[in-house]
């Protein structure tokens, strides 16, 4: 009986440390997470991971994942860096100053340059103007103050063009990171 008795206690004891390894691994541990994550988190953490980077430069602070619709064109640098971006019908340039200059400044520069065009709508970080030519082109332009740097996100469209092309500029406008 005696044998019988160890027998029975080593299985007992199998059967609790089983049910004690088991029981560490439940959905509630620190390591599934997401499966105790509302929808909402699953779903943002899930289109997180596919973001597909189509262009970065580290040194200036820029990403931007991909969007329908958008390839990148090419980049200059210098002082400023400029790099364009191209749809089927339309331009991004993204702009990075290193300045001390206000944004007030930065944008009667800029109005300065384009030469002849009526400006559309204006507010602090933002205005539109329109070319006075035969093909006239809408361009709308954004500003962010980052320390000593301003981040210029200027969209060129055809102005016959532009109402079709407002969801595209939105849409690439949300997959640009400045950091």
């Amino acid at each position: 009986m005696n044998g019988i008795n160890n027998v029975t206690v080593l299985l007992f004891y199998l059967i609790c440390s089983i049910l004690l390894i088991t029981g560490c691994a439940s959905p509630n541990s620190s390591d599934n997470q997401e499966i105790s994550a509302g929808p909402e988190e699953v779903i943002e953490e899930v289109i997180e991971h596919e973001k597909i980077v189509m262009y970065e430069n580290t040194d200036r602070g820029i990403r931007v994942y991909e969007t329908p619709n958008w390839e990148f064109g090419e980049q200059s640098e210098g002082d400023q860096i400029n790099v364009t971006f191209y749809s089927e019908k339309g331009k991004a340039i993204i702009t990075v100053l290193s300045s001390k200059k206000d944004l007030e400044e930065i944008k009667q520069e800029l109005m300065i340059g384009v030469g002849k065009s009526n400006i559309i709508e204006e507010t602090d970080n933002y205005f539109a103007f329109q070319s006075e030519r035969k093909e006239s082109i809408r361009s709308d332009v954004y500003f962010e103050q980052q320390d000593q740097r301003v981040n210029i996100l200027t969209f060129m469209t055809p102005v016959d063009d532009y109402e079709e092309n407002i969801e595209y500029i939105k849409e690439f406008k949300q997959h640009i990171e400045f950091y």
